[in-house]
């Protein structure tokens, strides 16, 4: 039963959707960057306001203290009201930075980012981005934008190209080697990656992200030893980053180190209490201690707070099969299916239930062989586990020399060393060479 739980639970170590700008979708759990619902890059302040402090300007809404003529002054107005949280205004201003200079770079590039970039307006956002490179080529942060600009429309070798110029122009630029780190992550080109946050950590040790996202980067090389020092160093930095006690937590629950992957989650919640990804793994680690009541508790939070989240009505589902409450467990796994029908796992454990729920009137021979034949299907009919499942349908259906059949599949997939597996998939095939279901309360 633990191999099966194990690979329901553990935090997927594959590419996950990011989130890259507003509007964007929410990342999956597991090996997630720190991206919730603000850009990835931060927002910056106009070159030309880097020559004098006239950027703080404080600006109020009946007035502006600039010389209505000049296109430099426009620009930095329009700083200054962004900095206020007005882009209204701010767009006015950089609007009317072009309209008096066209040719005035630090125009485009303003309102490239400071206004379409964070308003998720990408294809504004390149033009501008467009404009202002062809005007100044040398302009090291309108490429690192434009690189951010492609990194949100997912365009990830157009990102690194422009963010290869911009580390060009300014080699001593600690972001833009971070950022270019978390695209060759994206990429999963785990070296480049490291070696890029290697270079942003050089440039600066003080960058809590870079040691954050570096110790994804080792999460996924299964160097979790790594990991967590760079977690660890992450969270020195920035003590209030629940997302790093979270991703500290994933190498704590991976290391099978229960108790202190709880104490990160039960950190990171105290930090963001609307973390539902947080919730759901804790769910994971108060499972595996066989806790189910906590579990079942914070499965519920974590769908409360992202109702439309598959993995967590899968394993809420896992739980309440767990306490026999069968019709709850299917009624997830229904819902489990209807969010992600490509999720292989919940298809098979609602048709392992089918197959051999010690409750008569939960099993479903027919449906259970449906169900399993659809997560073979999706797993490519090359996961002993589903095979196992689909076996154990079809004895429940009463073909059992399909199931011995099926049975004898999923031993040969079996790993040499997997020992107990072997002795309790062969328990099974004797079962059905002897044309007997098996019944189980929970799981193999």
């Amino acid at each position: 039963m633990l191999r099966r739980i194990l690979r329901a639970f553990a935090p997927p170590l594959a590419l996950s959707a990011l989130l890259l700008a507003p509007g964007a979708a929410s990342a999956r759990l597991g090996a997630v960057l720190r991206i919730n619902d603000e850009p990835i890059f931060d927002v910056p302040i106009s070159p030309a306001c880097r020559e004098h402090e006239g950027c703080d300007m404080g600006i109020d809404d009946d007035e502006v203290r600039v010389d209505p003529e000049s296109s430099a002054a426009r620009v930095e107005s329009g700083y200054a009201w962004a900095d206020e949280g007005n882009y209204d205004k701010a767009l006015e201003d950089f609007d009317e930075a072009v309209r008096l200079d066209p040719s005035n770079a630090d125009a485009y590039y303003s309102r490239g980012v400071v206004v379409w970039y964070l308003k998720a307006e990408y294809d504004k956002a390149l033009a501008d981005l467009n404009e202002a490179i062809r005007l100044d080529p040398s302009n090291a942060d309108a490429h690192y934008y434009r690189g951010a600009v492609w990194l949100a429309k997912a365009e990830y070798d157009k990102a690194l190209a422009d963010l290869d110029e911009s580390i060009r122009l300014d080699p001593n630029n600690a972001d833009g080697y971070y950022h270019r780190g978390i695209i060759w992550y994206l990429k999963a080109e785990y070296d480049k990656a490291l070696a890029d946050f290697d270079e942003s950590i050089r440039l600066d040790p003080t960058n809590a992200d870079a040691h954050h996202h570096r110790g994804i980067v080792w999460r996924e090389k299964e160097e979790y030893d790594k990991a967590l020092a760079d977690f660890d160093e992450s969270i020195r930095l920035d003590p209030e980053d629940a997302d790093a006690y979270l991703n500290r937590g994933l190498v704590w629950y991976v290391k099978e180190d229960r108790d202190e992957a709880l104490a990160d989650y039960d950190e990171a919640i105290r930090l963001d209490p609307s973390n539902a990804r947080a919730y759901y793994h804790r769910g994971a680690a108060w499972y595996l201690k066989e806790e189910y009541d906590k579990a079942l508790a914070d499965y519920d939070e974590a769908i409360r707070l992202d109702p439309n989240n598959a993995l967590a009505y899968f394993y809420r589902g896992v739980a309440w099969r767990e306490k026999e409450e069968y019709d709850k467990a299917l009624a997830d796994f229904d819902e489990s299916i209807r969010l992600d029908p490509e999720d292989a796992d919940a298809y098979g454990q609602r048709a392992w239930l089918w197959a051999t729920a010690s409750d008569e009137k939960v099993r479903d021979g027919k449906r259970a062989v449906e169900s399993a034949t659809r997560a073979c299907e999706l797993n490519g009919w090359k996961t002993a586990d589903e095979l196992d499942t689909l076996a154990a349908a079809y004895a429940e259906a009463g073909d059992f020399a399909a199931a011995v059949k099926w049975q004898q599949k999923a031993v040969e997939l079996l790993d040499a060393e997997d020992e107990d597996e072997r002795a309790a998939f062969g328990a099974r095939l004797e079962l059905y060479r002897q044309g007997k279901p098996y019944r189980a309360k929970a799981e193999p």
